[in-house]
Order: C-alpha cells, then structure tokens, then sequence
C-alpha cells in the first residue's frame, strides 16, 4: 500500500502543466444508458459518477461531463476540443489519444434466468456451451455480440427490440436464458419488478474494459493518466472501490417519489410543491439525487410506490410506514399535530376515546389517525363517518353533519384561509384545544436492497435539512 501511495505522489508531482488546469472535461456517449445518458450537461450513469467520484474526491479535479452522440464524442477527442473520454482502448483510439492503463469500469455480459428455473439450476453447476444449446436464449437486435455468439456456438435463440422485451419473454417463460451485460439488465428488471423472479448467473461470458482516455491535443499532460492509474489502484487495494461502485449501481442519479395535494405539507401548485416535498428535494439533493414528484390521490399515491413498474421508489409523508408491508421508514422529514375540529357552537368535551363513541366523527378514506383511534375503529367500537377529503369533511362539519372532524392543524388552517367553499364558514369551526396526537412524518421506500441504499442517503442528506427554515418559508408564502 506504502509503495501505490508513493507512486501515486510521484504521478502528481510530474504534472506540472496539468497542475494548473482545475478542470478535466470528459465526453460521453449520451444514448448509452445505465452507463452513460443525457445530452450536454445534463449526462449521467453508472460509469459517469463513478469516474468523476475518482477524479474530483480522489484527485482534486473538477470534472465537466458532457453528453453527445458517440461518434461526435470520438471526434470530439481526436480534435481535443474535450480533454478525455472513457472507453475500451481501442489501437486507433490510442493513435490519438493516452490511455489509462487501469480498467475504471469492466462492462460483464452473464446470463439471466428465472430463479429455481431449470435453466438456472443446469448452467449454474456447468455454463458449458453444450448446457447452453439445451435451452431457448433470447437476443436483442442492437447486441451484435450476443447474437453472433449464439449462432456461431450453434444455441438456439429468439430475437426481440430491447431488454425489457426480452425479461417479459424470460418471465413469461417463453425463452430460458438472457445473456446481456449485467447493469443494463439490472435497471430493467428493477424497472419491472422483476428482482424477486429473475436472478443473474455468475459465469462471465464477455468482458470490456473501459479506461479513461486523454487526449493527445489536450492541454493537459499525458501523466494525468498515471495518477489516474494510481488512484484506482489505490480505491482497488482499500476496498473503496467496491464499496464505491455498489453505491452508485444501487442508487439512481434521480429518484421518483410520489405524494398527494395536502396543503401546506404538499401540492403541486404550493411554492416548492409544499414543505415538506421541499424538505425531501433538499435530503435527496445532498446525496446527489435528483427528484422527481408525483402529485395523485393518496392510495394511489401509495400503490404506485409499492409497484416497482410504476418507476416510483416511495411515497411521503406517511404517519407509519409500518402499516404497509414491504416499505421501509426514512428518518422523520416532519410533524403534523393531529387534532379534531369541531363548531364553536357545539364545542365537545373529551377525555378518552370513550367520550367518542356516541358522536359522529369525520374520517378521510386512506388516511392513518392514530394507532388507538384506527384500531378502535377497526373493532367495531368506535363509529366514523368518511369522506374523499379534508374539506369534505370540513363541510360536513360545518353542516351539521358531523360532531367533530379529525384533520391536522395546519391543513385545518390552511383550508379555513385559502378554499373558497369553507372561508365562510372561518368563524364556525375550530381545532379542538386537546390534540390526539403530534404525528411524525416519514418518507416510505420501497424494501429491498436498493431501497435500504436510498433511505440510508436520504437519512445522511435530511441531517443537514434546515426543517424550519423551509416551514417557515412556506407558510409565509401559502398565506
């Protein structure tokens, strides 16, 4: 370990020229998704944020990606109009340009099967050819290799338009085998909610070893690509490498996350669609990832996080993530104090939930009050009376309809000032003074590996979220 460092000290000391460019600026191929996909700035992938992880924490470059068509990003190096790109090294892309000797990234074709499938348990014990001609494989018209490997070993084999076609047909059962590179595979069959059904053999039928590549015209010295060699080398003996590439094949460059219309905590037409999906952004942003929020009903709001087809990765903000299997609890992203709303002309005294069960309590469908108050409702000894939403409720309520109505404080506020159909009724209701309890709010993930990196991101970013910074900022603004 002693001697990489010590080389790798050496490789920054001969970079005299180098030394005073602050910035290395690396061209992708901007269609070649999950390694590289995006035009100009906006690219992203597993190969992008693993190189510019080494670049800029392990060297102290800024680096500048940029997304273009593959043979403008070749070009692009040769003329040293961008310093470097990464990909396999090829002899005529070494007459132009100094290459990395240390593979930052080995793309690995394998074989995908359905768990406990015949295929599976055959080729997992002997990935023989012979083995392989037993089963039906399946093959995309843009992988030339796989279909050339196929036909020229004798393996039978259907040809579809893309990878997703391909696992609906392994899935399905119609072919027994995929051999396809390993990380876009696994996008896809985490895309369709496949992890559970599909699993990838380890026999590895191909590899290509991407490098960074320099270019010769760059005005950056050729020796960047030594300590480029050296820092790897580094990663790869202390283990951070792996660690670092399993990081980033876990977690999405972007995430979708979906939510309901609940001024002021969420809505699409609040200022940062509301506070608390603010607060979620900012915990999102610090690691990195980018959101993307979904406004739909509540239940669907949480059938489309459970649903990995849907694209979504969870659902906020949930009272207790615990109520829905399969979901994991992010730490607290907010409180809602829950109370009950009531006619100034009719106001309820109550001490337990006792003093309930002769009034008409207004509930919201899908919505989780507290544990005590659902499960008394759950065993028949409390009686509620629900509606499709807050303001239905408040209605309800207004009308005489209801005795009380269970709703958040500040949703209750919010609506008393801000919908049409409740202002005057402001003077009629009001938020009981004895709450039913102070709600801490959750961001719910999907369970699963990927789920467990994400919430462990979210958990690290939301520590440095300024909570009421946003809350106040909000309400100032929805008022």
């Amino acid at each position: 370990m002693r001697i990489v460092l010590w080389l790798f000290a050496c490789s920054l000391a001969v970079l005299p020229a180098a030394a005073k460019a602050e910035t290395i600026t690396i061209a992708y191929n901007e269609a070649w998704a999950p390694y590289s996909s995006g035009s100009e700035s906006s690219v992203n992938g597993v190969v992008v944020r693993l190189v510019e992880e080494i670049i800029d924490r392990r060297l102290g470059w800024r680096v500048e990606n940029v997304g273009l068509p593959w043979a403008r990003v070749q070009l692009a190096v040769e003329r040293g109009e961008v310093d470097a790109m990464v990909t396999f090294a090829s002899d005529e892309r070494k007459a132009y340009a100094w290459a990395a000797e240390q593979a930052v990234f080995t793309i690995e074709t394998k074989a995908h099967v359905v768990r406990g499938s015949p295929a599976a348990k055959a080729l997992r014990e002997d990935p023989s050819i012979e083995n392989h001609r037993q089963f039906t494989h399946c093959a995309i018209l843009a992988d030339a290799w796989a279909s050339k490997y196929l036909e020229d070993n004798g393996i039978p084999f259907e040809t579809t338009r893309d990878t997703s076609s391909c696992l609906r047909q392994l899935a399905a059962g119609h072919v027994d085998v995929y051999l396809h590179a390993v990380d876009s595979v696994a996008e896809e069959v985490a895309s369709q909610g496949l992890e559970d059904k599909i699993e990838v053999l380890p026999e590895v039928y191909s590899s290509i070893p991407l490098t960074l590549l320099l270019s010769k015209k760059s005005s950056i010295s050729a020796a960047f690509a030594g300590a480029f060699d050296d820092a790897v080398l580094a990663m790869r003996g202390d283990g951070s490498y792996a660690q670092l590439l399993e990081e980033i094949r876990l977690t999405p460059a972007g995430v979708v996350v979906t939510t309901l219309d609940w001024p002021p905590y969420t809505g699409a037409d609040l200022p940062g669609g509301g506070a608390v999906t603010e607060v979620v952004r900012q915990a999102f942003a610090r690691s990195g990832i980018e959101t993307s929020v979904i406004y739909v009903p509540w239940k669907r709001a949480i059938a489309y996080a459970k649903d990995a087809k849907s694209g979504a990765v969870g659902f906020f903000p949930g009272y207790n993530c615990d109520q829905q299997p399969g979901l994991l609890a992010s730490e607290p992203i907010g409180e809602g104090p829950l109370a009950l709303a009531e006619r100034r002309d009719a106001d309820v005294s109550w001490e337990s939930l006792n003093d309930l069960i002769p009034l008409r309590v207004g509930t919201v469908v899908g919505y989780a009050n507290t544990e005590e108050f659902d499960q008394w409702v759950n065993n028949g000894q409390l009686s509620v009376i629900s509606s499709i939403s807050d303001t239905e409720n408040l209605l309800k309520l207004a009308e005489g309809k209801l005795d009380l109505a269970v709703v958040d404080r500040y949703v209750f506020e919010h609506l008393m000032r801000t919908e049409k159909r409740l202002i005057h009724h402001a003077d009629m209701l009001r938020i009981d003074d004895k709450p039913l309890e102070s709600k801490k709010l959750y961001l719910c993930l999907r369970a699963g590996p990927r789920g467990e990196n994400l919430r462990n991101l979210f958990d690290a970013g939301l520590r440095s979220v300024d909570f009421d910074g946003i809350w106040q900022a909000t309400l100032a603004e929805v008022q």
